[in-house]
C-alpha cells in the first residue's frame, strides 16, 4: 500500500550457501455491415482456457525473450486479477493451474517454448490461495527462473493497487516497456478506473491494451477504494480515465478521483460493453497511432478473452456471440480497415465455445454479415461458457485447483454443489501448530465430509500431517503439525458424496532464529551510502559468518524426516521493496540490487548535495528455495545519505 512514498525498482538476488462472473445483461444494440474488403483473420486459441493463454502470450510476445513472466489463477473466481495484469507490459500473462497434472502439462508446454528461454523471474499475480507457491515455484522450475515474485493484496482491489505500484516502480526504473507512462515533464499520463464487480470486469479487460498508466478498481458501488485513494494521491497523474458509462462508474466518483491525484477527468464509455470497447479502441489509436492488429473476443468475459488484455499490437473490439455484429464494433473495424488498409489483421480470441466462427468471419468479411451466426461450436474447442468474476477478494479462494476446462461445448450433466471451506488455507508454526478448518455445502455444515487425501509436493502425506475430526462437530477438522512435521506447503482435500470437494493450503513453516548478517550496517538496522555520482555500496551480506552456519544447519535438522535431506541449503535473497521520498527522487536513482556473485547491495547515486543527511528503506526477505523450506526472515535497512 502506497502512502507518501515512491517505490523503486527491486534486485533479487540468489546465493547457494552449502461465477462464473455475473454478467448483467447486454443493453439491446444495433447492427450494421460495413463497406470494406475482407480482411485477413486468424484464431488465438487452445483447447482449454490455459492453453489459449499460452497461445496468447506466445503471439504477444512473439520474437521477444522477456525476462519475467507473470502467473494468473486459472480458477473462475479469481480472474478478476488478471484483467488488471493486462498492464504488465514486460513479461507475458498465463493462467497457473494449481491442480499438480494441469501444472504438469503447463510447465512442459513453456519448457519448450522459446519466448520462455530468457526469464529470470516469475510472479504471481495475488495471493497463496489464488496461486499456489508450490505452482510459482514448479513453473520457475521448468522455465529455470532463478527468482520467484508475488504481486498481491488483501483483496481485489489491493491486488490492483499492488500492480499498478509495481507498473510505475518499473517506469521509474527506466523500463523500456513502459517507456509511455510518463510525459516530457515526468508526469505519470494516466490512470484508468473500472468497477471492480464481475459484472464490469470486461471494462479493465479491453483497457489492458492501454500503454500510457494503470487500471485501479473501485468497489462494485462505485465508489472509490482507499487503496486507489492513496495510490492517486501518490501518482498524481495528468489524467484519470473512468472506464464504463456512468451506470459502472458514477460521475461524482470519477471526479473525486480525479481531484485526489489533481488531475483532469474523462471517460471512455458508451450505452453499452460494446460501445465502451469501440470508445477504448478509438482511444488506443490516440496513444499508439494506427493499429495493425485488432483483437476480436466474445462480449461476454470469459477466461479467453480476459487473458488477451496483455495483446498490445491492437485494441479489443466485442462482439455478441450468436447475434450480429454491434454498430459500435462494425463502425471501428470500418475505420480501422481504411487507415491500415491490407496490413490490418483480425485475431479471434479463444475456441468456438468463446467466439463461434460465424461472429469472427462477421468480423473479418462484414459485407452482407446480417444474419444471426447458425454455425454451432465444435466440440473440445477451447473457451469458457460461463463468466470469469471473483465473488471475493483476489487472494481469498476456497479451492487449490480450477477444472481449468474452457472448451467444453456439450449440454454439461447437472453439477453438485460447491463446498466451502473457512479458512481456506493457513500456516502453521511451532508458536501455532493447529488451525480448525470448518466445512460448508452452502450456508450448512458439510455433516458427510470426510479426508481425502492430504499431499506435499505431489506425494502422499496422510502420515507428516494431522487432519482429524473436530469430536462432536461435524464438518469441522483440526489440522495440526509437530516437530517432526516436514516443512512445506499441503494441500487437504475434503471430499463428500453430495458436493464437489474442497482443497484447503497448509504451508508449515519453521522460523530462523537467527538472522543473517549484514556488514557495514549498524546494529539497529541502519546503514550508509556515500552520496557520490555512480554505483555505491550500501551493506554486504556476510556469506561467512556463524549466523549463515547456523540457519544452514537448522534447515538440515528440520529435513531429517522429509524426502528432501539435503546436505547445503540455498536460499532467495530478495530486496521486497524499496521507499526512496519524493523529495530524494531522482537524486537516488536505482534501482537498489544485489550482486549474487559476492552479496553486495548497492544502488545508482546522482551526487546532488541536496540528497545529503536524507534516508530512505530497503526491505529483505531471506526465503529458502529448491523446495527444502518455507521459512523466511524479514528484515529492513534504513540508509542514510552522507557526503562524500
Amino acid at each position: 500500500m502506497l502512502k507518501l512514498k515512491t517505490k523503486l525498482g527491486l534486485g533479487i538476488a540468489t546465493f547457494s550457501l552449502l461465477s462464473s462472473i455475473g454478467i448483467t445483461p447486454a443493453i439491446a444494440t444495433t447492427s450494421t455491415t460495413v463497406p470494406v474488403d475482407a480482411t485477413p483473420s486468424a484464431r488465438l486459441a487452445g483447447t482449454n482456457r490455459v492453453d489459449t493463454a499460452l497461445k496468447v502470450a506466445t503471439h504477444a510476445f512473439k520474437g521477444q525473450k522477456p525476462r519475467v513472466m507473470y502467473l494468473a489463477s486459472s480458477d473462475d473466481r479469481h480472474l478478476v486479477d488478471a484483467t488488471t495484469a493486462g498492464k504488465l507490459a514486460d513479461g507475458p500473462v498465463l493462467y497457473a493451474p494449481n491442480s499438480p497434472d494441469a501444472a504438469a502439462r503447463l510447465t512442459a508446454a513453456i519448457a519448450s517454448n522459446p519466448i520462455f528461454s530468457g526469464v529470470e523471474q516469475v510472479t504471481a499475480i495475488g495471493g497463496t490461495a489464488s496461486v499456489h507457491e508450490a505452482t510459482l515455484d514448479t513453473v520457475a522450475k521448468a522455465v529455470k527462473a532463478s527468482q520467484t515474485g508475488r504481486l498481491a493484496g488483501a483483496d481485489r482491489y489491493a491486488t490492483a493497487e499492488a500492480i499498478a505500484t509495481h507498473i510505475l516502480a518499473q517506469a521509474k526504473a527506466g523500463n523500456p516497456a513502459y517507456k509511455n507512462l510518463f510525459d516530457k515533464n515526468g508526469r505519470l499520463r494516466a490512470v484508468y478506473l473500472a468497477n471492480g464487480s464481475d459484472a464490469h470486469l470486461v471494462d479493465s479487460m479491453v483497457a489492458g491494451t492501454l500503454g500510457d498508466g494503470p487500471t485501479l478498481l473501485t468497489r462494485p458501488d462505485g465508489t472509490l477504494s482507499e487503496v486507489a485513494r492513496q495510490l492517486l494521491a501518490q501518482a498524481k497523474p495528468v489524467q484519470v480515465t473512468g472506464l464504463g458509462g456512468a451506470r459502472a462508474l458514477p460521475e461524482a466518483t470519477l471526479q473525486a478521483a480525479a481531484a485526489v491525484g489533481s488531475a483532469n477527468a474523462s471517460r471512455l464509455g458508451g450505452a453499452n460493453r460494446f460501445a465502451t470497447a469501440a470508445s477504448i479502441a478509438k482511444h488506443y489509436t490516440q496513444i499508439h497511432g494506427a493499429a495493425g492488429e485488432v483483437y476480436v473476443a466474445g462480449g461476454a468475459a470469459t477466461a479467453d478473452a480476459i487473458i488477451a488484455g496483455q495483446l498490445k499490437h491492437g485494441p479489443i473490439l466485442l462482439v455478441k456471440p450468436g447475434g450480429e455484429t454491434p454498430t459500435e464494433t462494425a463502425s471501428v473495424l470500418r475505420d480501422f480497415a481504411k487507415n491500415s488498409g491490407k496490413h490490418l489483421m483480425i485475431y479471434g480470441i479463444g475456441g468456438q465455445a468463446s467466439l463461434p466462427e460465424a461472429q469472427l468471419r462477421q468480423a473479418a468479411q462484414p459485407d452482407g454479415a446480417n444474419g444471426k451466426a447458425e454455425e454451432k461450436p465444435k466440440a473440445g474447442a477451447s473457451g469458457s461458457s460461463g463468466g470469469s468474476g471473483s465473488s471475493g477478494g483476489s487472494s481469498s479462494s476456497g479451492s487449490s485447483s480450477s477444472s481449468g476446462g474452457s472448451g467444453s461445448n456439450p449440454a454439461p450433466a447437472p453439477q453438485l454443489p460447491n463446498q466451502d471451506a473457512t479458512p481456506n488455507n493457513a500456516t502453521l508454526t511451532p508458536s501455532n501448530p493447529k488451525v480448525d478448518i470448518t466445512v460448508k455445502i452452502g450456508a450448512n455444515l458439510s455433516e458427510n465430509a470426510r479426508v481425502g487425501a492430504v499431499t506435499l509436493d505431489g506425494q502422499n502425506a496422510t502420515d507428516k500431517l494431522q487432519v482429524m475430526p473436530k469430536a462432536g462437530q461435524k464438518g469441522v477438522f483440526t489440522v495440526a503439525s509437530d516437530s517432526d512435521t516436514p516443512v512445506g506447503s499441503y494441500l487437504v482435500t475434503f471430499e463428500a458424496a453430495n458436493a464437489k470437494p474442497i482443497t484447503v493450503l497448509i504451508i508449515v513453516q519453521n522460523k530462523h532464529t537467527t538472522p543473517p548478517v549484514l556488514l557495514g550496517a549498524a546494529a539497529g538496522g541502519g546503514a550508509s551510502v556515500p552520496n557520490t555520482e555512480g554505483q555505491q555500496v550500501i551493506a554486504k551480506f556476510d556469506t561467512n559468518s556463524a549466523n549463515w552456519r547456523h540457519i544452514i544447519e537448522e534447515l538440515k535438522r528440520s529435513h531429517n524426516n522429509n524426502r528432501y535431506t539435503p546436505s547445503f541449503a540455498d536460499f532467495q535473497i530478495n530486496i521486497t521493496n524499496v521507499d526512496i521520498p519524493n523529495d530524494l527522487y531522482p537524486d537516488v536513482s536505482g534501482p537498489v540490487s544485489i550482486d549474487p556473485s559476492n552479496g553486495t547491495i548497492s544502488t545508482d547515486m546522482s551526487g546532488n548535495a541536496n540528497a545529503n543527511g536524507k534516508k530512505f528503506r530497503v526491505s529483505f526477505r531471506v526465503k529458502g528455495k529448491n523446495g527444502y523450506t518455507n521459512s523466511e526472515y524479514n528484515t529492513d535497512l534504513e540508509v542514510t545519505i552522507t557526503a562524500p
